[in-house]
């Protein structure tokens, strides 16, 4: 087995276990086309109720952002469905479709892992079915180049003589310069330990009035995904540790940070706290998804994965 194929094995495993973890999920199959790579991988998961696919997106989405570590991802909406294709460095890549059990993706093949209501069933009749990933390593190709170079050999009646090699010349040496040397001031006879020489500290002023915005530079797209990544990691360690209150506040963190996001889409710079509830856009609905009904682990889980929904519909 490769090594390409061992991992698209490992990684189908991983989002079985995850899927059936995740509330509100009827039909998840593994599908393809009939040429298929192994690097490719390709899965669907079906819900009963339209409305329940956001949240199922946000979960799914949490799991492999966590646990599988993608090294980008591309993420768009298109005929009533999330579609979220995920890069890895193992050279294996995921597709991951959410949508309602009535509008699941066409495809040449698929495999059962999970079909309550019979949706994927109905929808892939005319489809072939295996029992298992029916991707295999693809054959290696035979080297056809080896004929054409014992042609050229044997076309060649003369042996090669090397070309003359034109001699080396000397580089010229550059003219010495005159270098002008500026007179040394005399040190004072005492000089303060930890103070530069004439350095007026009295003219060192700060500006109070610089808000924190114009005082850290800005963040690539990458540093701010490597940033909030971060966070989040931080944030379920400090919820499996029991350190509710911790993770809370890590979870007010990155909400502010989505607020200045906002604002910035909207064309404000300054004041986001004051100026983000005097926007009336969808993005304002979704951030009251990013506060937890309690402080308790499954609500602060729910928070963080309605955030990172929310950054990636904002950072594109």
């Amino acid at each position: 087995m490769s090594t390409i194929l061992k991992a698209r094995e490992d990684m189908l495993k991983k989002l079985n276990v995850m899927v059936r973890r995740i509330e509100g999920v009827t039909s998840f199959v593994l599908i393809g086309s009939a040429h298929c790579p192994p690097s490719d991988i390709h899965v669907a998961l079906g819900c009963a109720d339209d409305s329940a696919m956001s949240k199922i997106y946000g979960d799914i989405n949490f799991l492999i952002s966590e646990f599988l570590s993608p090294v980008s991802f591309d993420y768009k909406e298109a005929d009533g469905r999330i579609i979220k294709k995920y890069i890895f460095e193992n050279q294996v890549n995921a597709e991951v479709v959410v949508c309602g059990e009535n509008n699941l993706p066409d495809a040449d093949w698929w495999v059962s892992y999970l079909d309550q209501n019979g949706a994927a069933r109905n929808a892939y009749a005319g489809a072939d079915k295996y029992m298992s990933d029916p991707v295999k390593d693809l054959p290696e190709e035979p080297d056809d180049n080896t004929n054409d170079l014992e042609d050229d050999f044997d076309a060649c009646d003369e042996p090669l003589k090397p070309e003359p090699q034109p001699e080396p010349q000397p580089e010229p040496k550059p003219e010495p310069q005159l270098i002008a040397i500026p007179p040394v001031a005399p040190l004072p006879d005492s000089v303060e330990e930890g103070k530069m020489v004439g350095e007026d500290f009295d003219d060192f002023t700060i500006d109070e009035q610089m808000s924190a915005e114009e005082t850290q530079p800005e963040q690539s797209d990458d540093e701010l995904w490597e940033y909030i990544y971060g966070r989040v990691s931080l944030a379920k360690r400090a919820v499996a540790g029991g350190s509710i209150i911790h993770a809370g506040e890590i979870v007010n963190e990155l909400r502010m940070q989505l607020i200045k996001l906002i604002c910035q889409k909207s064309g404000i710079n300054e004041d986001y706290i004051h100026s983000i509830d005097l926007l009336s856009n969808e993005y304002q609905k979704a951030l009251v998804k990013t506060y937890p009904a309690r402080l308790e682990s499954g609500a602060v889980i729910s928070a963080l994965a309605a955030e990172l929904s929310l950054f990636e519909q904002l950072i594109k």
